[in-house]
């Protein structure tokens, strides 16, 4: 069967007993029952780093790459009324009821445009992010020959976003 991670420590401490108790311990049953190895009660070593300076390093690295990303992208378009993403923030503005902008802004994307690519500090952040993928869950995957990691709920998703 696969090998599957399980990452307790903070997304599996649940009160004994609780609802989330009980469902992740049926899950976690039931994987076994289907042939998974579990291999339990892992730590990512950078989590604490990352959790504590996330928000700078990868809005900085995000928002000079969506940029780039964006850009290469709407100007290879065919038929559009947009070709950057200064364009698609002045066309939101410019329908702002139908673009539902107070309802989901754009703060991402003006933050994205006022990057210019990737420049020492973005390649700082980059470096930082590779460096904490690989001494934390690079390493946890190669260390326990995981197939995948098991956590409940999203908040793991930015440690394995960023690695």
């Amino acid at each position: 069967g696969k090998r599957l991670g399980i990452v307790r420590h903070p997304y599996f401490e649940f009160d004994k007993g609780s609802v989330l108790d009980v469902i992740f311990k049926t899950h976690l049953h039931t994987l076994r029952q289907c042939g998974a190895v579990l291999v339990d009660n892992l730590e990512i070593s950078t989590f604490g780093e990352i959790f504590s300076s996330v928000s700078d390093v990868m809005y900085t690295a995000l928002n000079a790459e969506f940029k780039l990303a964006i850009n290469s992208y709407l100007k290879q378009l065919v038929k559009s009324p947009v070709r950057s993403l200064a364009d698609v923030i002045q066309f939101n503005r410019k329908f702002t009821k139908k673009e539902k902008l107070k309802d989901y802004g754009q703060e991402r994307f003006r933050a994205a445009e006022k990057t210019n690519g990737i420049g020492p500090k973005e390649k700082k952040a980059l470096l930082k992010m590779a460096e904490w993928s690989r001494d934390g869950f690079e390493k946890v995957m190669k260390e326990n020959e995981l197939d995948a990691i098991v956590a409940a709920g999203t908040d793991l998703s930015v440690v394995l976003y960023i690695g």
